[in-house]
């Protein structure tokens, strides 16, 4: 893979040429370690000036952990369903700077990180992935 990416993130063919790559990790466990693969991606793939988004997919599926994680510190049903959303939210803030404070570190660290919900739905809405690699391009490679 070092290879391919290394090879398409400086090819003068333009229609052959990688100008952005998401890394998508998903957050099915609001607890997950940072895997081996990706610690080896982010510790030796030089993506040179292609800059490497994090994708944080599924964050949807936090809601329930929430709900349940509520529910077993018997909180009523109710209660955990008006709860669960911010807590939630508070799971993928814990995640998300755990994750950063990692891979920050390695030899070749993200540029950007954005999380997404709701794809799996009409309503999903992809506009914070736009923007962000947006973002991470630079007005000089638009």
């Amino acid at each position: 893979m070092k290879k391919f990416v290394l090879e398409r993130a400086t090819t003068p063919k333009l229609a052959e040429r990688i100008h952005a790559i998401w890394y998508c990790m998903s957050m099915t466990d609001h607890k997950r370690p940072i895997l081996a693969a990706e610690e080896k991606f982010f510790k030796e793939c030089d993506t040179k000036d292609v800059p490497v988004i994090v994708l944080f997919t599924k964050v949807d599926v936090l809601s329930d952990i929430a709900f349940n994680e509520l529910r077993n510190q018997n909180m009523s049903i109710k209660t955990a369903k008006k709860e669960m959303y911010s807590h939630a939210v508070k799971m993928m803030d814990d995640l998300q700077e755990y994750i950063h404070s990692v891979l920050d570190k390695y030899q070749f660290p993200p540029k950007e990180y954005v999380h997404l919900a709701n794809m799996n739905k009409k309503k999903g809405d992809t506009t914070a992935l736009l923007q962000c690699t947006t973002n991470a391009l630079g007005i000089e490679s638009l």
